[in-house]
C-alpha cells in the first residue's frame, strides 16, 4: 500500500512537472513570437516609408540643372513651335530656326497625325504648351557643340523660366538623349534623367 501511494505521489509530481514545462515552453515561444512579429512590423513600416520617400522625390530632376556660366545666352521670343524638339524664335527682329541640343523626340506627321510616331504628338504638345505660356525664354549655345546642324538650324539649349526644356522632355520620357558629339554642358545630366525615365517606364520607355 505504501508503495502504491509513493508511486501515485511520484506520478503526480511528474504530471505537474510536465505541466509546468509545457507552460514554460509556451510562454517562451509566445514571447519569442511576439518579439519576432514586432520586429517584422517595424521592418515592414520602415520599408514602406523608404519606398514612399524614394518615389515621392527623385534624387535628381530637371530643376536640378542650372544655367552654365561658360555659355552664350540670348533672350528670345517665340515665333512658331514646330514639334517636340524644334521651334522658331525671334532674335533682335530676325527669325532663327532652332533644333534643341542633345535630344530627339518622336517624329510628327503634320499632314496625317495617324502617321506620327508614338508620343510624337504628346511631345509636341508639351513643348508648344511650355513655349507659349513662358514668361521668359532663353536659348543657350554650347561651346562643345556645333553652332548649326546639317539643315542650317541653330543648335541650342532652351530655358523656359529658368528650367531646361530639353531636360524636361527627357525626364518625362518624351525624348531620348541623342546626337551628342562629346560631353557637353548638360549631356551628363540628361543621361541621368534618361536612366531614371527608363527605370520608371516614362513615355517612350513604356513596354
Amino acid at each position: 500500500m505504501f508503495t502504491s501511494f509513493s508511486s501515485d505521489i511520484t506520478n503526480l509530481i511528474l504530471h505537474y512537472k510536465n505541466l509546468l514545462m509545457d507552460l514554460y515552453k509556451s510562454t517562451v515561444i509566445k514571447m519569442c513570437y511576439d518579439t519576432f512579429m514586432k520586429k517584422m512590423i517595424i521592418l515592414i513600416i520602415l520599408a514602406m516609408m523608404s519606398g514612399c520617400f524614394s518615389k515621392a522625390k527623385p534624387l535628381f530632376t530637371s530643376q536640378s540643372i542650372t544655367l552654365s556660366k561658360a555659355s552664350n545666352t540670348t533672350e528670345v521670343s517665340l515665333s512658331r513651335c514646330v514639334d517636340g524638339d524644334t521651334a522658331h524664335f525671334k532674335v533682335n527682329g530676325q527669325l532663327v530656326k532652332v533644333r534643341f541640343l542633345s535630344i530627339d523626340t518622336p517624329e510628327v506627321n503634320h499632314e496625317n497625325e495617324l502617321l506620327s510616331q508614338p508620343f510624337g504628338e504628346m511631345a509636341a504638345d508639351f513643348t508648344c504648351g511650355k513655349l507659349m505660356s513662358a514668361t521668359k525664354i532663353i536659348i543657350e549655345t554650347d561651346p562643345y557643340e556645333d553652332l548649326k546642324d546639317q539643315y542650317g538650324r541653330e543648335l541650342a539649349w532652351i530655358w523656359i523660366d529658368n528650367v531646361l526644356l530639353n531636360a524636361q522632355l527627357v525626364e518625362l520620357g518624351y525624348a531620348q538623349v541623342a546626337f551628342v558629339k562629346t560631353i557637353n554642358l548638360h549631356s551628363e545630366d540628361l543621361k541621368i534623367l534618361e536612366t531614371q525615365a527608363r527605370k520608371t517606364q516614362q513615355g517612350i520607355w513604356k513596354p
